[in-house]
């Protein structure tokens, strides 16, 4: 067959690969072309069909020769970045976020100082911000997120499916730390990008409408952000099993939604659909199986079943021990959660251990709203006690941060 040339992916518009190399082009089985950047939505370095990742017979059909401005840089350099960036995607994909974090570092100091301005660079500062904002250091997250957005931006433009990437999650950052009015405009714009891009029936479209839905319901408008997530959810069911992983953490949104709303019968429903999803594609012990334990446990604390909700919560806590840092927001919330569960029970004393070790693990992090939560939580627990000036005192700060945060 003779070779094509292409002026950007296909599928997912990239003009070059890591170091500014040309991006190979495949055709998939089923008529599909797309490149190793955005196989699997571009979680892993491996050339299988974002329409369907069981459709493994393909061919090479060409190659992107674009190629950036500052030129290609050949020899070990660009070598090793390529490797790097692999590491991490694997090692985040596995959510072992340590080592993945350690090789997004090295990757962005090799991309930064060699291929400045660059695809690479770009994709380097994105991979080490969403590293930092899954670490709950959301400061830095946005500062390496928004220098991929303006390097994205010169190099590929903004309608492109990749900067609509780097939008949407500088979105959730600002989500995150109750910058609502920013998080809203960045989400719209990466929505109406996808929109005319990739269509309104692609994942990553569906992943702008969980955004938005998500930040409404952060503002408790509850009636904006059901229709957003169900829509988001239906797109991922449709897309069938290569976006198991992400249909799952949807199923898990709604039905925390649902629990908000007291809803408990269809988030339990969602909530053991989600479980079974994730487990089959990622494992069991996963970050994003653990999540979906603590809102398991999160229901049935809610509906007064402390024994049930103890198993779920212990055992997220233990999965994420072996997965994520300590300061993790993931493991700060089960803590969190296992401080609630044993002040409910009456058992002072281990409520007291987990909350204060919660607390202790979000000074000084830029999470004021998980700060406030953790302050309100011991609050209440001096109150039991009777100690009214602690909690007087606790409950105060966390007032205050909040209306900070407004």
């Amino acid at each position: 067959m003779v070779s094509e040339k292409f002026s950007g992916c296909p599928n997912c518009g990239k003009a070059n690969g890591l170091g500014g190399a040309p991006l190979d082009i495949y055709r998939c089985s089923c008529g599909q072309l797309y490149c190793d950047h955005c196989s699997l939505g571009g979680l892993i370095s491996l050339p299988l069909c974002p329409v369907s990742a069981y459709h493994e017979v393909r061919q090479k059909v060409g190659s992107v020769e674009a190629g950036v401005k500052s030129g290609r840089k050949e020899g070990s350099t660009g070598d090793e970045l390529k490797q790097l960036q692999e590491r991490v995607h694997h090692f985040l994909g596995c959510g072992r976020y340590r080592e993945a974090t350690d090789h997004a570092r090295r990757a962005y100091y090799l991309a930064s100082k060699h291929f400045p301005n660059t695809g690479a660079h770009a994709e380097a500062a994105h991979s080490l911000g969403l590293l930092h904002s899954l670490s709950g250091d959301h400061t830095y997250a946005a500062g390496f997120l928004s220098e991929a957005r303006r390097i994205n931006r010169g190099v590929i433009g903004a309608r492109n499916p990749e900067y609509a990437r780097n939008l949407n999650d500088l979105a959730t950052v600002y989500r995150r730390i109750a910058n609502y009015r920013d998080a809203e405009a960045f989400y719209l714009e990466a929505k109406e990008i996808y929109a005319s891009t990739v269509g309104s029936k692609h994942p990553l479209y569906a992943e702008s409408l969980s955004g938005l839905g998500k930040l409404y319901e952060a503002q408790e408008d509850y009636a904006r952000a059901e229709p957003l997530m169900l829509h988001a959810l239906q797109i991922t069911r449709d897309a069938g099993p290569k976006e198991a992983q992400r249909h799952a953490r949807i199923l898990r949104d709604v039905a925390e939604l649902y629990l908000k709303m007291r809803r408990y019968g269809e988030a339990e429903r969602l909530l053991l659909d989600a479980k079974g999803v994730m487990a089959r594609a990622v494992g069991e012990q996963h970050p994003d199986s653990a999540d979906i334990l603590t809102a398991l446990g999160d229901m049935y604390l809610a509906e007064g079943d402390l024994k049930r909700a103890a198993t779920y919560f212990q055992t997220s806590r233990e999965y994420l021990e072996a997965s994520v840092e300590e300061g993790n927001p993931q493991y700060v919330v089960v803590l969190g959660r296992l401080g609630d569960l044993y002040r409910e029970a009456g058992n002072w004393q281990e409520a007291q251990k987990y909350l204060d070790r919660a607390l202790e693990l979000v000074r000084g992090a830029n999470e004021p709203e998980s700060h406030a939560t953790r302050l309100t939580d011991l609050g209440l627990l001096a109150f039991r006690l009777g100690d009214l000036a602690k909690a007087e005192d606790l409950l105060t700060k966390a007032l205050d941060l909040r209306q900070d945060r407004d």
